[in-house]
């Protein structure tokens, strides 16, 4: 059976405004100014697998009291350009850079995110290791991991 047609299904254009202060985003035609690559990621096609563009992922906005929050997943459109399409308050999501080296560019990447006023918490598949050597160059980088609370 098709989902397509199921009453609970509901097709978000590029902004969705569910509510006032919470909306959603695809940025499906936002210019990306950095190529992450799609971390090995790929979708299937008609012709064999493709790099996965990620159109299907979301971003939540939640603007309350003068402040923007976004939640990102696992950034897979990549952190560096959802930063600069938003430049949140705060934003909470992974960075997927777990496969990355400890190297020039992981500290290029972290001086590139601290330029932000954005208070960044950041999981899973950001990489433990990652976060470590990314906060030795950001002042606003917090670890979150599962059943942790924050108060914003």
């Amino acid at each position: 059976t098709s989902l397509q047609d199921h009453s609970r299904i509901v097709f978000t254009k590029d902004e969705t405004r569910l509510d006032e202060g919470l909306t959603l985003f695809s940025c499906n035609q936002n210019t990306k100014a950095h190529d992450l690559g799609s971390f090995g990621l790929t979708e299937k096609t008609e012709n064999g697998f493709i790099p996965d563009d990620f159109r299907h992922e979301i971003y939540l906005l939640i603007e309350e009291n003068g402040k923007r929050i976004l939640f990102s997943g696992c950034s897979h459109k990549g952190i560096l350009d959802i930063a600069e399409w938003f430049a949140p308050d705060v934003l909470i999501g992974g960075f997927h850079f777990s496969k990355l080296p400890l190297d020039d560019t992981l500290t290029a990447y972290a001086k590139h995110l601290d330029r932000f006023e954005t208070d960044f918490y950041t999981c899973h598949c950001t990489g433990t290791e990652q976060y470590a050597f990314m906060k030795q160059s950001m002042n606003r980088l917090h670890y979150l991991s599962t059943g942790q609370s924050i108060h914003i």
